[in-house]
């Protein structure tokens, strides 16, 4: 999570969990992982990258984090083992979100069990982006752990807003926050120049002038195609 919204949200949703056990699902380099912790009881962080989940090793301030290298598509859990999940910036990496979020909603509780969602709409914008990540320098992608292995994992053009809300409902979760952002400037930048994203990222006040520049944007008719969506979502009834 980039934007100060968002993490807010994210603070808001964890908050409102019931429960031992949460999964960070491709949790990258565990920043969001270490955000999740130090409000909730335990958190496993997934992801497929070796080198994400090493630098994610070290987010692991109170100890209540472990970490695992595993395919999204196949999670090495039983069946109703968390209390929430937490899925950002995953889904659009899947040819099908129905084959992460069934495994998703396998291992959740069946009933009091939360789900947050944040992840790219489809746009042509981010095909652009992740076209150009792809052409990045070798020495690059090393530097940068989620795109090392670029290559290697498949990417799409975002995720349909009606079939990610749909297959949500589907399982029967309702869904308590539905928000959709411009998201444009943060994603062109991040592709085009993705040495300055991460200095960006590193600095607070760079980053909140981008970011309000970005919603600034969303108020023009630019806004009418929503980069990014943000759902929080409570499965209260047994599945």
């Amino acid at each position: 999570l980039y934007d100060l919204d968002d993490y807010k949200s994210l603070l808001r949703f964890i908050k409102t969990i019931t429960g031992r056990y949460v999964l960070d699902f491709a949790c990258g380099d565990g920043r969001n992982t270490s955000t999740i912790s130090k409000v909730s009881g335990s958190v496993i962080g997934v992801d497929v990258s070796h080198q994400s989940i090493r630098i994610a090793a070290s987010h692991n301030e109170k100890g209540n984090i472990n970490f695992i290298v595993c395919d999204g598509s196949k999670l090495p859990f039983q069946e109703a083992v968390f209390s929430a999940a937490i899925v950002v910036d995953a889904l659009h990496h899947f040819k099908s979100i129905s084959t992460p979020l069934k495994e998703i909603s396998r291992v959740l509780n069946k009933e009091n069990a939360g789900l947050y969602v944040k992840d790219l709409l489809y746009s042509p914008i981010v095909s652009i982006s992740e076209s150009l990540i792809r052409f990045a320098p070798k020495f690059i992608k090393q530097k940068i752990p989620e795109f090392s292995e670029c290559d290697m994992i498949p990417h799409t053009n975002g995720v349909m807003k009606y079939d990610l809300l749909s297959f949500i409902s589907s399982m029967n979760f309702v869904i308590i926050r539905n928000e959709s952002s411009s998201f444009l400037l943060p994603y062109l930048v991040r592709g085009l120049f993705i040495g300055p994203f991460r200095f960006l990222e590193k600095s607070d006040k760079l980053a909140s002038i981008l970011y309000k520049a970005d919603k600034q944007l969303g108020q023009t008719f630019i806004g009418r195609f929503p980069r990014s969506i943000t759902i929080s979502s409570n499965r209260n009834k047994a599945h």
